[in-house]
């Protein structure tokens, strides 16, 4: 699946949550958990995306004998089970940590890198 098509499951992922909340009813008390378990989903795509692009990191690596400077060099190798951004639409961050490790981060809900609600895979 490419970017587009991740977005395209994203998109739909959200119109889907917007029916049913709003077949169900708008109860002042329901939109705030409506909200959370919308948040909840974002985050959990986002660890199944991070997930994803670790397995191709490693593939690259075991292909290329060393691991990828960018995560851009993974697409050279062809179409990406993942994209390389999160739930939020913001590119995930990648960090060559040393010769056999890496980290993938999200900047979570709140968009900015650097705080608790940063959603991270260490390699």
């Amino acid at each position: 699946m490419r970017v587009k098509g991740f977005l395209v499951i994203l998109v739909m992922v959200a119109a889907l949550v917007i029916i049913l909340w709003t077949l169900k009813g708008n109860k002042e008390n329901e939109v705030p958990e409506q909200v959370e378990a919308f948040s909840r989903t974002k985050i959990k795509l986002t660890l199944a995306n991070l997930r994803a692009l670790e397995k191709a990191v490693l593939t690259y690596s075991v292909q290329k004998g060393e691991l990828p400077l960018t995560l851009k060099e993974l697409q050279t190798m062809g179409p990406l089970g993942a994209g390389l951004f999160d739930a939020w639409g913001r590119e995930i961050k990648y960090e060559k940590l040393s010769r056999d490790n890496f980290r993938l981060t999200s900047a979570g809900p709140d968009g900015v890198f650097g705080n608790d609600d940063d959603l991270r895979l260490d390699r």
